[in-house]
């Protein structure tokens, strides 16, 4: 009987970045201790080769490794565990999705998603009007996006702190997760503002320690959801006909660069009354 040699697990090319870029994280914050990952950790034999290949990014780390090292390594698992990795997943993105992720945000971006309209102390000044038709829309409290663009100053923030070290992949999910929730709901304009502030992101990102370690592919990937939602968008664009061709790639690519010819995302929400009226914006 010939016994066939067992290798290494096979990890696809987006994977090994992921662990790498989780790898960088904790040896950065380790780093910032003046401290190697060992004696923050602890010598008792878990380690030993580990980090090596964690680095080349062929072993992918448990999850009680994973909270082990986030238990003293606080903010390290985001990189790993943030939502923008599930662009790589045969799953569709799911409300429960979304509500997972979201808990998992950094408090102040948690906080501010899934805006409960039965808070009206918080409710801005533009929006007390029509409280009363708030209400009565939604009896469960939930927003509904195509009424009015309730993230503005969020979205506002969000991009802003793309380049921060330590908010810069939690600001990142953040966005993500708000373009997904406006996909969910079907909102084509919502998406359209979205998925331009996604094209500033990615701009962004390159200011970043560690964002600017992800493959651009993400960025191009985030848009593929948008297939049923293509007309608004793809009007006069010179390259529609490679969505209708065995080109996935290229085509994202493109719309991708067409999105990302706006200046600004803020304009289109404008256009599509998704921001207060001019006299309220500051």
């Amino acid at each position: 009987m010939i016994k066939t040699k067992k290798g290494r697990p096979f990890r696809g090319r987006f994977e090994a970045t992921r662990i790498k870029i989780w790898t960088l994280a904790a040896l950065e914050e380790a780093n910032r201790r003046a401290k190697s990952v060992e004696e923050l950790l602890g010598y008792d034999g878990q380690w030993h080769g580990m980090w090596i290949r964690y680095c080349r990014g062929v072993v992918a780390p448990s999850e009680s490794r994973l909270n082990r090292i986030e238990k003293v390594l606080p903010g390290t698992a985001q990189y790993y565990r943030s939502p923008i990795w599930s662009l790589y997943s045969p799953k569709r993105f799911d409300e429960h999705d979304l509500d997972r992720h979201i808990a998992k945000l950094a408090p102040s971006f948690r906080s501010r998603l899934r805006w409960d309209f039965e808070d009206y102390q918080h409710l801005p000044p533009w929006l007390e009007p029509i409280e009363d038709e708030l209400a009565e829309f939604d009896e469960d409290g939930k927003f509904e996006s195509d009424i009015v663009f309730y993230y503005r100053e969020l979205l506002e923030e969000v991009i802003l702190k793309i380049p921060d070290p330590k908010l810069g992949m939690s600001a990142l999910s953040t966005l993500f997760l708000m373009l997904q929730e406006q996909l969910l709901r079907a909102n084509t304009a919502g998406v359209e503002t979205l998925s331009i502030a996604w094209t500033m992101a990615e701009e962004l990102r390159h200011r970043h320690p560690l964002l600017k370690h992800l493959p651009i592919d993400i960025f191009h990937r985030a848009l593929i959801p948008l297939t049923d939602l293509m007309s608004w968008t793809l009007k006069g664009h010179g390259n529609m006909s490679l969505f209708k061709t065995k080109q996935p790639d290229t085509a994202w690519e493109s719309l991708f660069e067409h999105l990302s010819r706006q200046p600004h995302w803020l304009p289109t929400a404008q256009h599509h009354g998704f921001v207060p009226p001019p006299r309220y914006l500051k």
